[in-house]
């Protein structure tokens, strides 16, 4: 979604569709993908994680 707001034009349709209200929208509180852990094996346990 984040790639959309800023790169594809998602913002200027957020911005469209929020002007009849007086309001500006924006994401907030999005940590983004950091947060769910990528990894391209299976984590059996805890020590499979290095440091």
């Amino acid at each position: 979604m984040n790639a959309w707001l800023k790169f594809a034009g998602g913002q200027e349709l957020w911005d469209e569709l929020t002007d009849d209200f007086g309001t500006q929208s924006f994401a907030a509180g999005n940590t983004g993908v950091q947060m769910g852990g990528w990894f391209n094996k299976k984590l059996d346990q805890l020590m499979t994680l290095k440091v």
